[in-house]
């Protein structure tokens, strides 16, 4: 212990002493009394003169303060008046540097994102946004200001450290509404795009961006708050096993969410059929699950682990949407109208643009119980459900327009009554007769074909 008992301090003579304790937990440290007795000396020894050849040990701080006014080293309040000063200086220069630096980050945001409609990230969005890089602002340079007005032990950390938790929380808030903005100006991108998988990766991407941010930040924030990280991820690693085996049915569901990525089955908008009982159309794809909005509006909510073992038909990967249907015409209709009636509806799929010209099949299918039907069997080319259906209709119409100028009549169901006239079975020809009338009739009509024999399935058959 070093004690100089009579130390004059003006008028008064006080008592300055050095002196170490052990503590309970074993650490020497200096004693109250000293550090209470170390303001007094370095006050009072400040302007006095140096003996010869000793060592000067100054820094810019140290010629700042000595410039500094004597009212700057009272003590007011718990600390010291020009530590209040510097308190409220370093107060107002976050407070410029944060409102500069939000300016800046608007500023720059809205020039990058010139050419999309940046209105359509919302504005609650914006404001959070530059709050939180604003807070971050203000928390770093509160945290490098602070640590210039020499202020004791204990509350300079308990300043820094609000200083980095504050920096630390600001930060992750900032990255959130960050990854908002971007997958936002990425999702316009993908919308002018025809191919619709970056439309299915970028809601993906924007929550697995969000999930790395809160685990990263939450490890900053641990080590903030002086929590010991290496423990806790040492911790977590021993229970991962456990955590796998709890989570197997999320974490199935994620690899689910991958595979989906990887084969692409569908695509954000595509009419898919999952199983025998789910129909709609693809509206989402998240981590654990992929949402159909079916075509009673309804929305189902199917866990990506079953599409791996699940058959997927996407109808909006189809070249071609078949149509097959059957018209029926009436029984009286001449085999010549018939005839052309085929050849017409040939002709109609082959002016159609929007027709596969290549393969496609009209021709006399049956006899049917009230009507001679006619088979049609042919493909549309077009890209969704909307146009095949106006397409449809087009042709359809144009199918009545003909058999109206042909004079063909379509047939709907009806019954004949047939009364038996046994006197008129009297007097017949001998069955012979009959034989040589079909054999005669039926190669003379074999000979004159009022039909095509070669196949008239396509567009170059018919020139």
């Amino acid at each position: 212990i070093f004690e100089k008992e009579q130390f004059l301090v003006g008028d008064e003579i006080k008592r300055v002493e050095i002196s170490l304790e052990k503590t309970k937990q074993g650490q020497w440290k200096f004693t109250r009394s000293t550090l209470d007795g170390i303001e007094i000396y370095e006050r009072e020894t400040r302007k006095r003169t140096l003996v010869k050849g000793a060592l000067v040990l100054s820094d810019w701080k140290s010629q700042l303060k000595s410039y500094m006014p004597a009212w700057t080293a009272r003590r007011s309040f718990i600390l010291m008046d020009g530590q209040w000063l510097g308190l409220l200086l370093v107060i107002f220069l976050a407070l410029f540097i944060k409102k500069l630096v939000q300016n800046s980050v608007v500023h720059f945001i809205q020039k990058k994102f010139k050419k999309i409609d940046y209105r359509q990230v919302t504005e609650r969005t914006h404001k959070r946004f530059n709050m939180a890089v604003g807070t971050a602002v203000y928390a770093l340079i509160w945290v490098f200001c602070i640590q210039f007005l020499e202020f004791q032990d204990s509350t300079l950390s308990v300043l820094h450290r609000g200083g980095l938790i504050v920096f630390s929380l600001s930060i992750v808030w900032s990255g959130h509404h960050l990854v908002d903005i971007l997958a936002s100006y990425f999702a316009q991108l993908a919308a002018k795009t025809e191919n619709k998988f970056d439309d299915l990766l970028i809601p993906l991407l924007r929550k697995s961006a969000k999930v790395f941010i809160a685990c990263v930040g939450g490890v900053y924030i641990a080590h903030s708050l002086t929590i010991n990280v290496s423990n806790l991820l040492a911790g977590l690693g021993i229970g991962g096993l456990a955590f796998a085996l709890a989570a197997k049915d999320t974490l199935s569901n994620l690899f689910g969410s991958l595979t989906v990525i990887l084969d692409r089955p569908f695509q954000i908008g595509d009419w898919v059929t999952i199983g025998n009982d789910i129909e709609g159309v693809v509206e989402e794809v998240g981590f654990r699950s992929t949402r159909i909005r079916t075509f009673y509006t309804s929305l189902v909510t199917l866990p990506n682990n079953q599409l791996s073992n699940t058959p997927i038909d996407n109808y909006g990967k189809r070249t071609y949407r078949r149509y097959s249907t059957t018209v029926g015409v009436q029984y009286d209709t001449p085999p010549e109208k018939i005839e052309a009636f085929c050849e017409g509806i040939r002709q109609l799929i082959i002016s159609m643009p929007e027709t596969r010209k290549d393969y496609f099949n009209v021709y006399l299918k049956g006899f049917g119980a009230s009507s001679i039907d006619i088979m049609i069997y042919m493909f549309w080319e077009v890209p969704d459900y909307t146009i095949e259906l106006t397409v449809k209709h087009r042709f359809l119409m144009d199918i009545l327009r003909l058999a109206k100028e042909l004079g063909v009549d379509f047939a709907f169901p009806t019954q004949t009554l047939h009364v038996y006239n046994e006197e008129s079975q009297k007097g017949e020809q001998a069955p012979s007769e009959f034989h040589h009338w079909g054999r005669d009739t039926s190669k003379k009509l074999s000979e004159q074909s009022i039909s095509f024999q070669s196949p008239r399935s396509d567009a170059k058959s018919m020139s």
